[in-house]
């Protein structure tokens, strides 16, 4: 086969080819009907376009350079040579491509993960937080120093220990920087808070005079409310990122 005949009509036809079946693709998971169709194959369709944007732009420089060997009628012997040569460079190339994009899509799971789980834990702490109002309990706090006097000595709860943060504290190199910094203010301040709490709740403290307690009060409330703006702060921050249909999804 002449190789003015091969590069026009085969690699003209394999192009062909690729564009038509990735049309097909795109409008699979693009219009409604076709997505409840393709949505058992939704993993195979999202590995298909990952291929093409990695292997394309290697076949269309190989079929280039292929084409400009062919063009310039050299002999066999160097084509024999040349054409294995650069199919295996590109091969390097493409290997070395879907390896970094594996290992980046690796991190973003991971990443994507810890950020679901933190974003459920501190969910917890903020309903927690907004089912109470910080000036009614101060108002009540007033309210029952006048009322009580020495005797009034109420129970502090103890937020939970963050259970979920302790055993992800190992991992939280894998989010970005300000992601952690974030976590590390919100759970030191927690912490604090809650050691807080429990010093309010010691048989040392109680037997202090009520006008030193209500002090301590306040300043417990005053933490708490700073507490619950950094816990917003990080729900906001660690909020679910969005991915793409799954495929129960698709059929909705």
């Amino acid at each position: 086969m002449p190789p003015a005949h091969f590069v026009t009509s085969d690699w003209v036809g394999i192009g062909l080819g690729l564009l038509v079946l990735t049309l097909a693709v795109v409008l699979a998971r693009i219009l409604p009907p076709l997505r409840v169709l393709v949505a058992p194959f939704y993993d195979a369709t999202r590995i298909y376009f990952r291929l093409l944007a990695i292997s394309l732009p290697m076949l269309v420089i190989g079929g280039l350079l292929i084409a400009w060997l062919l063009g310039q009628q050299v002999s066999s012997e160097i084509l024999r040579t040349m054409i294995p040569a650069i199919v295996v460079v590109l091969g390097w190339f493409v290997t070395f491509i879907f390896q970094e994009d594996r290992r980046i899509t690796e991190r973003r799971e991971d990443q994507r993960d810890l950020q679901i789980a933190l974003h459920a834990e501190i969910q917890t702490y903020v309903d927690t937080f907004e089912a109470y109002d910080i000036e009614e309990l101060r108002q009540s706090l007033d309210r029952d120093v006048v009322e009580q006097g020495e005797a009034f000595s109420p129970f502090i709860t103890v937020e939970r220990e963050p259970i979920i943060f302790l055993k992800l504290s190992g991992e939280l190199h894998r989010l970005p920087a300000h992601q952690v910094n974030i976590a590390v203010v919100f759970y030191t301040r927690l912490q604090d808070m809650r050691g807080f709490a429990q010093e309010l709740n010691s048989t040392q403290f109680i037997a202090l005079p009520i006008a030193r307690r209500k002090l301590a009060y306040s300043d417990y409330y005053a933490v708490r409310e700073y507490v619950a703006q950094s816990a917003r702060i990080a729900l906001q921050e660690f909020a679910a990122p969005k991915a793409g249909p799954r495929p129960d999804e698709a059929s909705r």
